[in-house]
């Protein structure tokens, strides 16, 4: 819920492998300690908030197994300590933004069974 934005210390926010509906809270950029997002495998639908860019400290971001649509915000390029994207088995479509090649961290990027146009 939108409410745990106030949890300024939150390093690890974990809501994966459950039943959860809903959309990813925007608010959740204000949790500026955190380091890892994942809310992998739910019924998450709407977009990614493009808000999300602002967590300069987030290594890990795993969405995928959910009904997420549009596309990946090519201001998620500015999460240099990104080391993990995992985008995979969404409705997320359109193209891979350019943008996220300056991620000079990151290792891995999940983005099996979507819709790109191209990458």
């Amino acid at each position: 819920p939108a409410e745990l934005s106030s949890l300024c210390n939150l390093e690890f926010l974990g809501y994966y492998n459950n039943a959860i509906s809903g959309q990813i809270p925007a608010q959740f950029a204000s949790l500026q300690a955190l380091t890892t997002l994942e809310a992998s495998n739910n019924r998450i639908s709407g977009t990614l908030p493009a808000e999300l860019s602002s967590l300069c400290n987030l290594e890990f971001l795993g969405y995928y197994n959910n009904a997420i649509s549009g596309q990946i915000p090519a201001q998620f390029a500015s999460l240099q300590a990104l080391t993990t994207l995992e985008a995979s088995n969404n409705r997320i479509s359109g193209t891979l933004p350019a943008e996220l090649s300056s991620l000079s961290n990151l290792e891995y990027l999940g983005y099996y069974n979507l819709s790109l146009i191209h990458i």
